[in-house]
């Protein structure tokens, strides 16, 4: 048996030290494979946000091609492969769901890509213009002697690649249906790096330039000459054309005379539209070109527009877009105010026909252009004039149009009203008659002005009023106006009104404040005038308020000061015919309160000793009435502390007494079997504690413990006793204190607790060990002696102990708890910034040896040690995003036993924007996407993101210095679908050599949230072992969340939307079936309201155990599971079982000579019953 447990222990060590191990970093890693010998260093990995942001890129290790990339934010990434131009490797990218869970990355599963092959690339060029550059789209063949190996097109700058390929001679040839070669074929060879065809081996002669030349409507015109210039600064263009001439006319046709001139470029040649209207040029080399177009006959000139047509062709045909068209001829005319006066400026004139139009000048004139021979309707719009429409005939010989004038002109009027009396009154009648007895009527607008349009005459304009409006009292004066329109600039007409008097008298219990008091006289529409109170004579306790010019009507008379009680402060008067008096009286003094807890408060008025009460004050707001004046004292008593032991309020400065209980008391007890000298600590969430003493003790050693603690406070309390020899149930007590008082939270129960004393040889510090039993865990550490003491523990469980630490095998001696130790080697990596301060969090990738690799962050120490290693070489890298290191890289032989220590040095090159996300009301929003964009042209390519934790914190890192960045909610596909906006959209920020801190972002929610809470009945040592899963009806295969039940029965759904669908809660559990039987349960919901409360049952039950297999079966049976795993993973494990069996070899012959038998090796996690040990 003690052989089988050797064995074990040593597989158990080869496997620690061949299995991938990420133990403390997030992120995708893996290999790049080849079949052939390649330097993996050359190929790079790139890690993008699913939007094609680059978060991250790293180089393959050179020694087996490994690569790792931490990610620090879950998400939808895309990894890309980026190998040198031309080699293939595939995959080219996969994409990546990052969840924290069930993806590869969190699962350390590898993503790898493999080399296929290298390639033959080149470029088909085009001639001319000296540069070595071409056209896509041409057929490029790839030949192996006769045989055609791949063909393609060429791509973007006339590139192209053929992969992957063997090693070999090719022939590489180019054809185009439309486009003319100089040179079309190359040959090329391929050894042990890609093939490349010679520069100017495959060269395009030229393009086509296309275009049209139209008459009037859409139809061409034929024989039109199109002249191509040359206006480009390359001399290579004119050289390449004394080579090879361009596809076009070089002389011009007889009768044509066109110049050369510097402004206008070098002419070519031309071209002659034909029946369509079209012209082409071919064998055009890349360039800039001017286009201008011809035409005459022996009777007519016509005019070509535009004059010229710039073309550039860059290399492909260019289409000239822009077309050739005939023009036409321009009609002239004036618009006078009337007949022998001034001309209208800025008049519209509109050619109706045509829809052509044109503003007048400062006299009055216009021109209308490219006008055809026919006949016309021309109108006329102007400011304050009215125009009839003009028909006229006009041609290239009778261009010229009548003066045109207008036929009515703008008359306006106005009706004031000095206090309007109500909505009503807003819009007037107006009545204007002529002098032949002929009338028209228009209503005012708001503002009571309004304007009529009239011909030349004389009028009467008088304002209309109804019957109402009369026996309201409205008049105006004058009743009619006069009015003669013989132009424009007819002044405005003006009605003004009749208005009355109010008088409000105030009595008041003392002195009335006069600046204190304010009176509203308000109209039935809702419009209020304020008047000033002035002393009522001789009496201080009266106060006078008068409102003058009221117009006649129904009023509210208003009386306003918030912090006095009145018998009425509001009386309802009408004003007709006569003035109006009304009389306000104060009956008391307004008390507001507001209280966070229901109380009744007592209070005393100062100097009065009868005047004394209670208030009955409700949770929220209280108001009431104080009969007397004075200075009152109100004094809480309750089981709630408030933040004053006493308030004041006086009824001359009146304010709001705000009662907020600060603390609330709790209490709690600790029963024991026997009498002890028992504590409670009580830990805040400030990180400090406080030590409560029993308060009162009770029969059956019962102790009772009291505190004041604030509302929300998570607290947690820990029975304590002075010869800590006691085990407590529970151990502690967690609790967040409520807005009430909390009376017997929480009954420990006290009994004699269990200890252990062990220890390890030869003495090594921080060894980890490990006390279980059933759902117990307990972690204690070795001291400098190597020695340990387990407890207080539960003395009615049996206990399994384990021991580890990093870099060590440990091996139990005995059921005591006692360990020995063995080192194995080590690579110790310390890290530091440039003001040599140790950096911390900093990923280091290690991997090389027998397949090892391990991806680690620095501790807080800046130092990361790797330990368990197998001889051989290693290599190093080191990353943090907004650092560089010195060295980047780092490869090392490591030797059995050794340790090596490496120090890098880092430098911070970008750094953090760090703030909150909230909603208006201030609560944190977790699960909310920013990113943040750079600014300018510097900086616009750079984007960096980041989503909220748990409590609303984000951590943009990677910000470049120098840099603006707009910080904004992410969009897209699976970001942010439980929030609409933020508030400001966008929030900018620059970029120094320090991070950005205290940023707050509000955000806002959609409506349609919905919350789901739940709870699960199930045992609370079964908790831990629980997670519930969301499936949605249209998505059964897959959970939309995940929610992993902790030490309470509660759970809370992320925010999901109400949109109508049906989902099912199911639950999982751990629990090994071979131990428990249960059924796992689940529960159907439709997200069609803003909430939901759920319930689960779990009640699983143990399982009973065949007591008849021996322990040699059960070994029996292991040791065979063992040989079968070792034979299926025998390639991976064979050096490392080489190498164990010549360490065997080695301790069992030092054994023997030390004259002993005994095992070298033992399993350090086997199970060990503990010997239970009293503590008297």
């Amino acid at each position: 048996m003690k052989c089988f447990m050797n064995l074990l222990s040593v597989l158990l060590l080869l496997l620690s030290s061949t299995n991938v191990r990420s133990d403390d970093v997030q992120g995708c890693g893996g290999y790049v494979k080849s079949d052939v010998e390649i330097n993996f260093a050359q190929v790079g990995i790139k890690l993008y946000t699913a939007q094609g942001s680059l978060k991250y890129e790293t180089e393959c290790a050179p020694n087996d091609g490994y690569y790792f990339m931490p990610v620090y934010d879950k998400g939808k990434y895309v990894i890309k492969v980026a190998p040198p131009p031309g080699w293939s490797v595939e995959p080219t990218e996969v994409a990546v769901t990052l969840d924290g869970e069930t993806d590869a990355c969190s699962m350390k599963e590898d993503i790898n890509f493999h080399f296929k092959g290298f390639a033959v690339m080149g470029q088909v060029s085009s001639s001319g213009g000296g540069n070595r550059e071409g056209p896509a789209g041409v057929e490029v063949s790839l030949h192996r002697g006769s045989v055609l190996v791949q063909s393609r097109q060429s791509g973007e700058q006339g590139h192209f690649v053929f992969t992957p390929l063997a090693a070999g001679t090719y022939t590489v040839s180019v054809t185009h249906p439309n486009w003319n070669f100089i040179s079309r074929t190359s040959t090329v060879s391929i050894s042990d790096q890609n093939g490349e065809v010679s520069a100017g081996s495959l060269v395009v002669r030229g393009y086509g330039v296309t275009g049209t030349v139209l008459g009037e409507g859409t139809h061409g015109v034929a024989g039109v000459v199109v002249l191509m210039r040359v206006t480009s600064d390359q001399d290579t263009i004119p050289e390449h054309y004394k080579k090879y001439s361009p596809g076009c006319k070089t002389e011009l046709p007889e009768g044509y005379t066109i110049s050369a001139t510097a402004d206008s470029g070098t002419a070519l040649c031309y071209a002659v539209t034909d029946s369509k209207g079209l012209y082409s040029f071919t064998d055009i080399v890349p360039g800039q070109y001017s286009l201008s177009a011809h035409h005459h006959t022996p009777l007519t000139t016509f005019v070509m527009l535009p004059d010229a047509v710039p073309v550039t062709v860059g290399h492909d045909d260019a289409g000239v877009k822009q077309t050739f068209k005939l023009y036409g001829f321009s009609v002239h005319g004036r618009v006078l105010k009337n007949a022998g006066g001034a001309g209208v400026a800025g008049a519209t004139v509109v050619l109706v026909k045509t829809s052509q139009t044109a503003t007048t000048a400062s006299d009055g004139s216009y021109v209308i252009n490219n006008v055809k021979t026919g006949k016309y309707t021309i109108t006329v719009a102007a400011d304050a004039l009215e125009f009839s429409s003009t028909i006229v005939s006009v041609s290239a010989a009778s261009p010229t149009v009548a003066a045109i004038m207008p036929s009515h002109y703008s008359c306006c009027f106005r009706v004031v009203l000095d206090r309007a009396a109500d909505a009503g009154h807003t819009a007037w009648a107006v009545l204007v008659s002529g002098s032949v007895g002929e009338s028209s009527s228009v209503l005012t607008g708001k503002d009571g002005r309004g304007c009529l349009m009239l011909p030349l005459g004389d009028y009467r304009v008088t304002v209309q009023l109804t019957s109402q409006q009369q026996d309201q009292g409205i008049r105006f004066g004058p009743p009619e106006h006069v009015l003669s329109v013989s132009g424009p600039a007819t002044k405005e007409l003006v009605f003004s009104q009749f208005l009355g008097e109010v008088r409000a008298t105030v009595t008041c219990l003392e002195d009335c404040p006069l600046t204190a008091l304010t009176l509203l006289l308000r109209a039935t529409d809702g419009t209020a005038r304020s008047a000033t109170a002035a002393a009522g004579g001789n009496k201080l306790k009266t106060a006078i308020a008068t409102w003058k010019e009221v117009v006649p009507g129904k009023y509210q008379v208003q009386l306003q000061k918030e912090d006095w009680c009145w018998s009425q402060n509001s009386i309802q008067i009408e004003v007709n015919t006569e003035n109006v008096e009304v009389s306000f009286f104060q009956s008391g003094y307004l008390l507001t309160l507001t209280s966070s807890h229901e109380i009744t408060l007592p209070y005393s008025v100062q100097g009065s000793k009868s005047s004394s009460g209670t208030v009955e004050v409700q949770k929220g707001t209280t108001k009431t009435c104080l009969s007397i004046p004075g200075v009152y004292t109100f004094t809480p008593d309750s089981c709630h502390k408030f933040s004053s032991s006493s308030y004041k309020w006086e009824s001359a400065e009146p304010s709001l007494v705000s009662l907020v209980a600060t603390h609330h008391t709790v209490t709690a007890s600790v029963q024991a079997s026997q009498p002890g000298d028992f504590k409670l600590l009580v830990a805040h969430q400030d990180e400090s504690s406080t030590v409560l003493k029993p308060k009162q003790s009770y029969p059956n050693n019962v102790y009772l413990f009291e505190l004041l603690v604030k509302e929300k406070e998570q607290i947690t309390f820990t029975p304590q006793s002075a010869d800590n020899l006691f085990q407590y149930q529970p151990t502690s007590f967690p609790l967040t204190v409520e807005s009430n008082c909390m009376s017997d939270v929480v009954l420990f129960k006290a009994e004699k607790a269990l200890f252990i004393d062990g220890k390890v040889t030869p003495a090594v510090a921080g060894v980890e060990i490990t006390v279980e039993a059933e759902d117990q865990r307990h972690v204690f550490v070795t001291d400098k002696d190597g020695k340990y003491k387990a407890g207080p523990l539960d003395n009615s469980l049996d206990y399994t102990i384990k021991a580890s630490l990093t870099g060590y095998t440990l091996k139990e001696i005995d059921t005591d708890g006692n360990f020995e130790a063995l080192k194995l080697a080590e690579v110790i990596v310390d890290i530091q910034d440039e003001d040599e301060k140790s950096l911390s969090s900093v990923v280091v990738s290690m991997s090389g040896g027998k397949s090892y690799r391990q991806n680690s962050l620095t501790r807080d120490d800046g130092v990361i040690s790797f330990n368990s290693l197998l001889p051989g070489e290693y290599f190093l890298r080191f990353a943090m995003k907004e650092y560089n290191f010195q060295p980047a890289t780092k490869m090392v032989t490591v030797e059995q036993g050794a340790t090596i220590k490496i120090n890098v040095s880092g430098v911070r090159v970008a750094y953090s924007a760090i703030g909150e996300s909230m909603s208006l009301t201030g609560v944190l929003e977790p699960d909310v996407a920013v990113e943040a964009r750079g600014v300018g042209e510097r900086c616009s390519q750079y984007q960096e993101e980041a989503v909220s934790d748990a409590g609303g914190v984000f951590r943009i890192r990677g910000l470049l210095p120098k840099c603006e960045y707009n910080i904004s909610l992410k969009t897209g596909e699976g970001f942010n679908k439980h929030i609409e906006r933020m508030l400001p959209a966008s929030t900018r920020v620059k970029v120094e050599k320090q991070d950005i801190i205290g940023l707050r972002l509000v955000v806002l929610r959609y409506f349609n949230q919905m919350d789901v809470v739940g709870t699960v009945d199930a045992p609370k040592e079964h908790l831990h072992t629980i997670s519930i899963k969301v499936y949605r009806e249209d998505v059964s295969d897959s959970p939309v969340h995940t929610v992993k039940i902790t030490n309470h029965p509660f759970f809370m759904l992320p925010p999901m939307i109400a949109d109508g669908k049906t989902y099912t809660l199911h639950l999982e559990s751990t629990l090994s079936l071979m131990q428990y039987t249960y059924r796992t349960t689940e529960v159907s919901f439709t997200a069609d309201s803003s909430f939901k409360h759920l319930k689960l049952n779990f009640r699983p039950t143990m399982r009973t155990l065949d007591a008849e297999m021996n322990r040699n079966t059960m070994a029996g049976l292991l040791l065979a599971i063992i040989v079968i795993a070792m034979m299926a993973n025998y390639q991976k494990i064979a050096p490392g079982i080489e190498w164990c069996a010549e360490i065997i070899s080695n301790m069992l012959a030092n054994r023997a000579a030390a004259g002993h038998q005994g095992p070298v090796f033992s399993d350090n996690v086997k199970r060990a019953r503990a010997k239970a040990r009293k503590m008297s």
